[in-house]
């Protein structure tokens, strides 16, 4: 054979076997938590805790915390309706998804140790980061935050004091795109600081309003992060982030999937007009455009908000012992415009203003007091005030010209407004003891005050600029007092196995309905409390090739909140909400992680879950005095079964790394609201799927989530007029007026560039 054509084989021969050559090797991840309020191995923790590093999100495109749903088993993040950046979240069967800034979240997501108050702003962008710790189960006794499922810590990357840089751009479908950028620096000696910008711009296409031909779902959001890290001296750092937000996008656009029987399509088919009805049957929620890409509203959807938040956080170290102290400051201005009949006919549309401020406190002290003996004690202080101004356009006439309420002109408005003011205020101790090389024993409490002012005027009428407000004046006061206690005991087998058992109490605060629409259904509701025991087992097989944990859990949710129509008077029907349900769940879960080979990464989980309603009962309004039991009913966001698996092959090619990445994701039907029927996430399946080409400081991405473009349910919502009017004469049932859904998003392609330079020579 030739020289010349030996070589030419033997480079085709090389360039065909590089890509079997291993570049990357994985190894079955080693991380630490700090849930327990001390640095421990995770996988040596008694708790049931998924931790997702940044290295985990880099592997393919993750944009926010819905797309992380499917690493931990049996939580469920759907976004919310309506609310800048909001999550429905549900762990093993325990979530909530209220909009109103009245409740508290029934899992607490915080940042930097800070605590987000409301469902708005749980949706972060998941770009500056270090680690997410989900924790199931309650967490009081540790965190000072209520809780009754669950928590979910974010934890930002601190300066570095080097130059360096992590910038990250991609673009695809419907005229998205996105960038990012984290750059750090040094200030002086022992000063080091780091500014983060977040940018996403979206033209919604996919969504498309056909009453004014225009695009729905845009997204115009910003974000700019500023830190500073200042080493005072080997015992005192100082970490202070100032973060502003911007979102000027659209409100979700809504589809109309009201039948005959709601007042929106009644009025149309007496007027000679079926087109706001539905074109299916009801089981089929089929909006009336006949698709779900086309919606038909005609009022604005509008929305504003601007986010100012500062975190402080100064820890100091001495003696063995560690105090820390976080500070945060947060406010949220939002404005939103929202067209809820979904239709393009003037029937019911809405627009409020909204302020919230919260300021939070927590002090720790925490100390290896010895070998055996860990401790942790100190306070938490939270104070929040929420202030709403909403107006509600055209459903005054609506409801006169239907014999459901006062005679009104078309261009009356009703108007109410509400103001809230919270205080909560707990202390804990917990401890942990070494009884032996084998078991370790803790016990922990803690003691909650919450104090809520309400004060509410229902009903006003703004008539062109002349505004009257409501006759009735709702003032109330409350105060809760609650007391949680948490217990472990866990038995490590041998270095690479260990079983625990578990129980945790958990609540979140009653609270005051700021729907009410007059002082009856306005009476304060009690909090919900949980009970959670857990016998879990983790272990390690095959040296470390192979994670394997599991767990069994049984949780009693008892005072569920509620809302439901009920007869508050003779003749008068008003929605209200109690503590009327308790719920039962069981089930089993499972995650691992594996690394048959070095260039090959594997991770799932699976979650069984039985949950139903061991008693839910609400008045039988048809007949007066009796109950009525809803206890069929299925919960929210609690399916049966759900899967997760994913893979992340590397190799190398040319002179870079090829990373290739699969995801698949199953879940059986769930609820998202127990009393409709078609509030139901239909049993679906979805993948994504991204290839990276890494040469150098650069990444390449070729991405597509939900690549089968599975599409279902989000939220559905019933709005009666008990919902909107005081009076409903001589009633024995409400009347329902609209329904409408919101759809999830379909798939999406696109491609994304990460660049991460040396910067460490830039200025020398």
């Amino acid at each position: 054979m030739k020289p010349r054509i030996r070589n030419i084989i033997t480079c085709l021969l090389v360039g065909f076997i590089s890509p079997l050559q291993a570049e990357q090797a994985f190894t079955i991840s080693d991380q630490t938590t700090n849930v327990r309020l001390r640095q421990e191995a995770l996988q040596w923790t008694p708790e049931t805790i998924t931790i997702i590093k940044k290295a985990d999100l880099k592997s393919t495109y993750r944009r926010d915390l819905e797309d992380i749903q499917g690493f931990t088993p049996g939580v469920i993040i759907d976004s919310l309706f309506g609310t800048p950046q909001g999550a429905a979240i549900s762990v093993r069967g325990v979530g909530s998804s209220q909009t109103s800034k009245g409740f508290e979240p029934a899992v607490a997501v915080s940042i930097d140790g800070v605590y987000i108050g409301t469902h708005a702003s749980q949706m972060p962008v998941l770009f500056d980061f270090e680690q997410i710790e989900i924790a199931r189960g309650p967490q009081m006794t540790y965190r000072g935050m209520p809780n009754t499922g669950g928590s979910i810590n974010i934890t930002r990357s601190k300066p570095t004091g080097q130059y360096d840089a992590d910038i990250r751009a991609s673009f695809g479908d419907y005229d998205r795109r996105e960038f990012d950028a984290v750059i750090n620096f040094p200030i002086a000696e022992r000063v080091a600081g780091k500014v983060a910008f977040s940018w996403k711009d979206e033209g919604g296409d996919y969504l498309r309003n056909t009453a004014i031909n225009r695009g729905e779902n845009s997204e115009d959001r910003f974000a700019i992060s500023a830190s500073l890290l200042w080493e005072l001296n080997d015992l005192v750092t100082a970490h202070y982030t100032y973060d502003i937000e911007d979102d000027a996008g659209d409100t979700p656009g809504l589809l109309n999937i009201s039948t005959e029987s709601d007042l929106v399509c009644s009025n149309s088919i007496a007027n000679g007009n079926d087109a706001t009805c539905g074109s299916g049957p009801p089981a089929r929620a089929i909006p009336q455009t006949g698709i779900l890409e086309r919606t038909a509203q005609n009022f604005s959807n509008k929305r504003r908000y601007k986010g100012d938040y500062h975190t402080l956080r100064i820890d100091l170290e001495w003696a063995g012992r560690t105090m820390t102290s976080i500070t945060g400051l947060r406010k949220n201005d939002e404005e939103t415009d929202q067209d809820l009949d979904a239709t393009q006919v003037d029937f019911y549309s809405v627009s409020s203003e909204q302020d919230y401020e919260q300021f939070s406190q927590e002090f720790r002290l925490t100390e290896q007091y010895s070998e055996k003996l860990h401790y942790a004690t100190g306070f938490y202080y939270l104070s929040s005030k929420y202030d709403l101004f909403q107006e509600e356009f055209f459903i005054l006439n609506t409801l006169g010209n239907a014999g459901l309420g006062d005679a009104h002109g078309t261009l009356d408005v009703q108007f109410l407004t509400t103001e809230t003011e919270s205080t909560y205020f707990s202390t804990f101790a917990h401890v942990n003891y070494v009884l032996d090389d084998q078991w370790t024993v803790d016990i922990g409490s803690r003691v909650s005050i919450v104090e809520k002012d309400f004060n509410h005027s229902p009903s006003g009428v703004r008539i062109n600029n002349t505004f009257t407000p409501s006759p009735v004046i709702i003032s109330e006061n409350k105060d809760w007092i609650e007391w949680t206690f948490s217990a472990g005991i866990s038995y490590k087998v041998d270095e690479e196995a260990m079983i625990y058992f578990r129980f945790s109490e958990g609540f979140i605060p009653g609270g005051f309905n700021e729907n009410a629409v007059s002082i009856e259904s306005a009476t304060p509701y009690g909090s919900e409390t949980t009970d959670n025991w857990e016998l879990g087992m983790k272990s390690e097989w095959f040296n470390d090739k192979l994670r394997l944990n599991m767990s069994y859990y049984k949780i009693d949710l008892d005072k569920k909140h509620e809302q439901f129509i009920a007869s508050v008077a003779p003749g008068r029907l008003e929605s209200v909400i109690d503590n009327v349900a308790n719920l039962e769940i069981n089930g089993f879960e499972l995650e691992f992680e594996a690394v048959p080979i070095e260039n090959l990464y594997l991770r799932g989980t699976y979650n069984h879950m039985e949950a139903d309603y061991k008693s839910y009962m609400v008045p039988d309004l048809a007949n007066p005095g009796a109950e009525l039991s809803l206890k069929g009913l299925r919960p929210n966001r609690a399916p049966p079964d759900s899967v997760f698996l994913s893979a992340l092959y590397s190799f190398d090619f040319a002179s870079g790394i090829v990373n290739v990445y699969a995801g698949y994701k199953y879940s059986n039907d769930y609820q998202t609201n127990p009393n409709i029927r078609l509030a139901k996430v239909n049993n679906y399946t979805t993948s994504d799927f991204s290839i990276d080409y890494v040469w150098r400081d650069w990444t390449f991405r070729l991405f597509s989530q939900n690549v089968i473009d599975n599409r279902y349910l989000q939220n559905v919502v019933n709005v009666t007029d008990a919902d909107i009017v005081p009076i409903v004469q001589g009633a024995t049932n409400a009347s329902r007026l609209v329904r409408f859904a919101e759809y999830n998003r379909p798939r999406y392609t696109g491609l994304e560039v990460i660049y991460t330079p040396d910067l460490s020579n830039l200025f020398n």
